[in-house]
């Protein structure tokens, strides 16, 4: 029973760690404007994960292939003071046989709320955006 239990722990502390990763996000700029909570939520174990916002990178890292059992794979905030925005995601798999060099983009729309919450999930070659008012739910 206690080597279930340290297993069961091992699992979930492996499955809560965010991977080693470096996010780059506007450390040194001035942070004004709308706030983006930006949760990475699916599909990118295994990955190489570029993600940038109007043509600036505000994310980078490589992802393990060890996918989270609850939350986001990573979260970050950036700011914005555009109303109109592009979000961009450049991915690669760590096996180039799984899947090369794949990028694609969305516009999204702002209104005037001080924040926003953006899921960003990859299905095939293609990302889903989802933009809310309110935090994502997770279990």
């Amino acid at each position: 029973m206690r080597t279930l239990n340290m297993f069961l722990l091992a699992v979930l502390l492996l499955s809560c760690q965010h991977n080693s990763m470096s996010p780059e996000t506007q450390d040194g700029a001035l942070k004004s404007g709308t706030q983006l909570q930006i949760d990475l939520q699916q599909g990118f174990a295994g990955k190489y994960v570029r993600v940038e916002l109007n043509d600036e990178v505000q994310f980078r890292a490589w992802f393990s292939n060890i996918v989270s059992l609850a939350g986001p794979e990573a979260t970050f905030t950036s700011y914005t003071s555009e109303k109109k925005n592009r979000i961009t995601v450049f991915w690669r798999c760590a096996n180039p046989n799984d899947c090369g060099n794949v990028q694609d983009s969305e516009e999204i729309n702002l209104g005037n709320l001080e924040k926003y919450y953006i899921g960003i999930a990859v299905s095939g070659d293609s990302i889903i955006l989802v933009v809310q008012d309110t935090p994502f739910l997770y279990l």
